[in-house]
């Protein structure tokens, strides 16, 4: 395996920045990984993981050695399916719900891998991929393991592969028999509201916030929003942008777009910095009107 310098990975993020990381590298299995991992220790640099590239904003110079994880097999045994993090999401659930097996066809359309669906716990609809996720094969510099469910520390698009030194490298799903065309019929429904939000081919991460969870909302914030806006113990953070008039609001190449406000969108050559521009301008606001602290669900790299 290569380790290159001054890699472009423009083409690696959905976010269509243009962006070099000082090092790259893309291990095909556990060893190559633990080579990387171990050429980053002895070379005093940092090192961090992208998969499909959604859901991260990359700066103009990705310090460190950057491990891309693409491609991969599913396996299935009974009703368990063991898929290598590097899969994207979206063949994951064909291949479940064309199988009959349910449990993973309401995260229809959302981009990226398997491995970073894991990382952010992402989720729509009222579940998450912690649901039917029955354990993760991880790797660190020390070794190898499996970690069960319970010891992933999942949350509302957290888990502990956040934060730690480790790689999420395959992963096990224990799913149910369903209706056949019926999942197939959800899916494809789920996937045509999407991209009715979401355009095939835009440059954006994504929803750029978390949803805002009824505990962080300060009582006097009641009064200014539309409660039947609460979908499961959450405020959609779409809705509340749309009330500071987040939309339409420009730093360099990076818009809010008209059609979704809880978006950032890169239209010409928008860099890292003017996102992060026009999310501070976004948090300040929601702050000042609604004594709100919104978080990013997108990752800095």
């Amino acid at each position: 395996m290569r380790i290159v310098k001054n890699k472009n990975i423009t083409k690696l993020n959905t976010f269509g920045i243009k962006c070099v990381a000082d090092y790259f590298c893309e291990p095909k299995n556990e060893e190559e990984i633990l080579f990387a991992m171990n050429w980053a220790r002895k070379n005093k640099k940092e090192w961090n993981v992208i998969g499909g590239g959604s859901n991260i904003v990359c700066a103009e110079h990705v310090k460190g050695l950057t491990i891309h994880l693409s491609g991969g097999i599913i396996k299935q045994k009974g009703n368990v399916f063991s898929v290598d993090a590097g899969v994207s999401l979206a063949s994951l659930i064909s291949k479940t719900t064309k199988k009959g097996y349910e449990g993973l066809e309401t995260l229809s359309g959302i981009p990226g891998t398997v491995g970073g669906a894991i990382v952010g716990n992402a989720g729509a609809y009222g579940t998450s991929i912690q649901k039917t996720l029955s354990r993760v094969f991880v790797i660190t510099e020390s070794g190898m393991r499996w970690m069960e469910n319970k010891d992933c520390g999942f949350g509302y698009r957290e888990s502990n592969f956040k934060t730690a030194k480790m790689v999420v490298f395959r992963a096990e799903f224990i799913l149910e028999k369903g209706d056949k065309k019926e999942l197939i019929k959800k899916s494809k429904t789920i996937i045509e509201t999407r991209n009715k939000k979401y355009v095939p081919g835009i440059r954006c991460p994504g929803s750029y916030f978390k949803n805002i969870h009824i505990s962080k909302i300060p009582k006097q914030a009641y009064k200014k929003i539309d409660q039947s806006k609460i979908i499961d113990s959450k405020l959609p953070t779409g809705y509340i942008l749309e009330l500071i008039s987040a939309k339409g609001i420009k730093k360099g190449g990076m818009v809010v777009p008209e059609f979704h406000a809880n978006c950032i969108v890169n239209k010409k050559n928008g860099t890292a910095k003017d996102a992060k521009t026009i999310a501070h301008i976004l948090k300040k606001r929601v702050f000042k009107t609604f004594g709100i602290i919104i978080e990013e669900e997108v990752r800095y790299l």
